[in-house]
């Protein structure tokens, strides 16, 4: 063989390896109104954006998102955190959570953004955690504020 395809092929098995031992982000189960298990629950599987990086970056530059999957982004202290579409390629929901797991805020259907200008969406209460769900996910499954979130973080 060739010694330019031998370290060709070195180079991809190395970068394989090193794609498939960087771990993603921490996952956990997210369940609406009872826990996992229990009837007239929800649940999803979440990835959890819980530092400045994941948080900046969340699921923009993605094509879509399963309809059984949301991202959680977990803050430090409760607060107004604002988000926005910018980079996003599929419509969301935002649902803001507050300390106690209770919904105190959803937008609904949220277009992307491809704009250097793009419009921002708050709260009016504060919240602990926000989370994003593919588009028309709290109509379809009747997700108010005052709804009841069950989870646990990854130690």
């Amino acid at each position: 063989m060739d010694k330019k395809l031998l370290a060709g092929i070195g180079i991809v098995v190395l970068v394989g390896l090193w794609l498939l031992m960087t771990p993603g982000l921490p996952t956990t189960d997210l369940c609406f109104n009872a826990p996992k298990g229990f009837k007239g629950s929800k649940c999803i599987e979440v990835e959890i954006a819980n530092n400045d990086k994941s948080r900046r970056i969340g699921l923009s530059g993605r094509d879509s998102l399963r309809e059984d999957a949301g991202m959680l982004f977990v803050f430090d202290e409760e607060g107004r955190y604002d988000f926005w579409m910018k980079g996003m390629r599929f419509p969301l929901d935002i649902i803001w959570i507050n300390k106690d797991k209770r919904v105190v805020h959803i937008a609904r259907n949220l277009p992307p953004c491809q704009r250097s200008s793009c419009p921002t969406y708050a709260p009016e209460n504060n919240s602990l955690y926000v989370l994003e769900v593919n588009a028309k996910f709290t109509e379809k499954y009747n997700i108010t504020n005052e709804t009841l979130i069950f989870f646990q973080l990854p130690r």
